[in-house]
């Protein structure tokens, strides 16, 4: 049976470009209830050796262009000859390396006493995003993690009096030129463009109606950490160190090559290994252990405040063995603040299977899942 024999309602149309594969899907809306994903697809752009970073650009534009093909010559045909025919809404929903996080912070000094207003605050973020897209960069999505009047943060500054504003944000930005191939690769330029780590935020939030949670999404190089206190978003910021860190320092450390360090961690994993090759594999993965946890030390740090960790800690990544190594006896650094023991949670099809419909359910796709529910929170609250 055609996934489009009952399809009624809002489509949107959803490109989700990673960092080694381009997942797309047709997302069916009808008001408050469960998104619908009545179509998906997913193809790889680059395989287990790693790519020079103008090499990978091209081959992700390239599968882009194709799957967008498949989308309008296969799935979109077959809904058009259903009665669809209003113009779907189109996402662009880009990870690292096709967009960057910046932390920043500015401050604001008057001369007298001057009353905050929305207005105030917005003009003096837009002076940063212009100094942003002067160097080339366009600004995908800013987020205000903190506010601070003369030296001390207010809940509520707004109408109050100050001499100093202090404005605590992030900016995820993307280089005007990945923007450009991409619609030209789509041929479309009325898109919305998003950042999956936030959107993932959003949808998390969403599922599991938490204040305080840790979000981390695992890619290969990277890992993209969200950190949420009290419903708002304190720390947004970029590891650079990934799954494949530990591939990586095997492969130095054995003297092997990347495919064969990849298959040896996924045998230490399950304790499929002789102990003498064991006894070093595990020296590297504590080592790149304590290296990640560090990296986030730092980035907690870098806010200039004191951020506890909350104890549930959601987790976005294909490779299940990869956390639990992570966490392997919870040896965080000491100045890293944990309430209580951390509670890993892995996002899988299970945990979306309530909030999201899929289709064809041998077709789940879980980033494209994540996705599909950030739009429609969004779009509710938004009114659109």
């Amino acid at each position: 049976m055609s996934f489009f024999s009952k399809a009624r309602g809002e489509l949107s149309i959803i490109f989700d470009i990673g960092p080694k594969t381009i997942g797309a899907a047709i997302i069916l809306e009808k008001d408050s209830e469960k998104p619908c994903v009545i179509w998906t697809y997913r193809e790889p752009f680059v395989g287990e050796e790693p790519k020079e970073p103008r090499e990978l650009f091209e081959a992700m534009l390239s599968t882009l262009k194709k799957i967008n093909d498949i989308v309008q010559k296969d799935a979109m045909s077959e809904l058009r000859m259903k009665g669809f025919s209003s113009r779907p809404e189109l996402y662009y929903v880009l990870s690292s390396p096709w967009v960057d996080v910046e932390q920043k912070t500015i401050t604001q000094v008057y001369d007298q006493p001057t009353i905050i207003t929305q207005k105030v605050i917005n003009d003096a973020l837009d002076r940063e995003r212009g100094s942003s897209e002067s160097s080339g960069l366009v600004l995908v999505e800013k987020t205000i993690t903190g506010l601070k009047l003369n030296g001390y943060h207010l809940k509520n500054p707004y109408g109050k009096k100050t001499t100093s504003l202090e404005i605590s944000f992030t900016m995820t930005v993307s280089p005007k030129e990945i923007l450009v191939r991409i619609e030209e690769s789509v041929s479309a330029k009325r898109a919305h463009i998003r950042a999956f780590s936030t959107a993932t935020y959003t949808a998390l939030r969403e599922l599991f109606g938490k204040k305080d949670f840790l979000s981390l999404v695992i890619e290969d190089s990277v890992t993209e950490v969200i950190l949420a206190r009290n419903n708002t978003l304190r720390l947004h910021t970029t590891l650079f160190s990934g799954s494949n860190a530990l591939r990586d320092a095997v492969s130095k450390e054995l003297g092997i090559s990347f495919k064969e360090a990849s298959s040896l961690v996924h045998l230490s994993f399950n304790n499929h290994i002789d102990k003498a090759t064991m006894e070093r594999v595990d020296a590297v993965v504590k080592k790149e252990r304590e290296r990640w946890w560090e990296e986030l030390e730092t980035s907690i740090q870098n806010t200039g405040e004191v951020i506890s960790l909350p104890h549930i800690a959601f987790f976005v990544i294909s490779d299940v063995g990869f956390v639990a190594d992570m966490l392997k006896d919870q040896k965080v650094p000491e100045s890293v603040i944990i309430h209580g023991a951390l509670d890993p949670v892995i996002i899988n099809s299970e945990t979306l299977k309530n909030r999201i419909i899929f289709t064809d359910p041998s077709h789940t796709d879980v980033r494209l899942g994540l996705i599909a529910l950030a739009i429609q929170t969004f779009s509710v609250s938004s009114g659109q």
